[in-house]
């Protein structure tokens, strides 16, 4: 007969009111009663918390480079606010990347992977045929950093 481990109120907690799991598994952590967390638990989130500057990362790519599509794309309809979004974009990359030695190394795959999104809402802003703009990058990880390119 298998003995079943009984489910710890933390582990029910987490399914019923995430935050306030969140913030008793914080207690627990900072009281050091280790017993009452549910570690299996605790493990996946904490390994789920890369995923959250690797999305800011790639949603902020994924916008900067549909700006430089269209300033590309639209010479005539290039303006401030276009210029303020795109470096807005790269000062947030700049920081988020400062921060983060992997997401550095990183960087020019999660460029290369952001192109795809950028693409669809340059072309979805600018009502472009999907051949308007190439389905490869065209534009450097570095290009996309460097604060005085703009393509033209």
């Amino acid at each position: 007969m298998a003995v079943k481990t009984p489910v710890k109120p933390n582990t029910k907690l987490f399914s019923d009111d995430y935050v306030a799991w969140a913030e008793e598994t914080a207690r627990f952590i900072r009281e050091g009663l280790w017993d009452e967390i549910d570690r299996e638990i605790l493990y996946q989130e904490v390994g789920l918390l890369a995923a959250v500057p690797r999305g800011e990362c790639r949603n902020r790519l994924a916008i900067l480079i549909a700006h430089l599509l269209k300033w590309k794309y639209q010479p005539e309809r290039r303006g401030n606010s276009w210029r303020r979004t795109i470096r807005g974009q790269r000062d947030d990359l700049h920081e988020l990347l400062e921060s983060s030695p992997t997401l550095r190394a990183e960087f020019p795959t999660i460029a290369s992977k952001a192109f795809k999104p950028g693409r669809l809402k340059a072309l979805n802003e600018i009502d472009a045929p999907d051949n308007l703009i190439p389905e490869r990058p065209i534009f450097t990880a570095e290009q996309v950093l460097d604060e005085n390119f703009y393509p033209e």
